[in-house]
């Protein structure tokens, strides 16, 4: 029963992640400005070796989340394979952090551009709606 709810939920994550990467948005979340962020403004303050290994994780992460639906089909294959844990993690980082963040990107979406810019790529958010369905339904075996 579980090895059939975690295939679903890992299909639902690979669907939606084929509709993120086939409406052609380019989204960043809140957790992509925040790494920005933090490397830019408070790498700084590290030692040397500490700067250079924080730097590349902050790449690697910024990468994963900027391929976006590539990243959440990935998470949904991994899922589908049984490594649940790894699988929800990359669907967290290229769909955002999940219903919040689904939340607050809609939310500034329609403040800034309207409810007509949300219309307009339903694709986009209904991946992400079902990449974070899959990702919360898939379960730990």
């Amino acid at each position: 029963m579980a090895r059939s709810r975690t295939r679903a939920a890992g299909g639902l994550a690979m669907l939606g992640g084929a509709m993120v990467l086939a409406s052609g948005v380019d989204f960043h979340g809140f957790t992509y400005e925040i790494i920005g962020l933090l490397q830019t403004k408070f790498l700084s303050f590290l030692p040397q070796l500490a700067q250079e290994a924080a730097t590349l994780v902050a790449d690697t992460l910024l990468l994963l989340m900027g391929l976006g639906g590539i990243t959440i089909m990935a998470g949904g294959m991994l899922m589908m394979r049984g490594r649940v844990t790894l699988g929800k993690l990359l669907v967290m980082l290229g769909g955002g952090a999940g219903f919040i963040g689904l939340a607050v990107g809609l939310g500034y979406a329609i403040f800034s551009g309207g409810l007509l810019s949300v219309v307009g790529h339903a694709e986009f958010w209904l991946g992400l709606l079902l990449a974070a369905i899959g990702r919360r339904a898939s379960k730990a075996e």
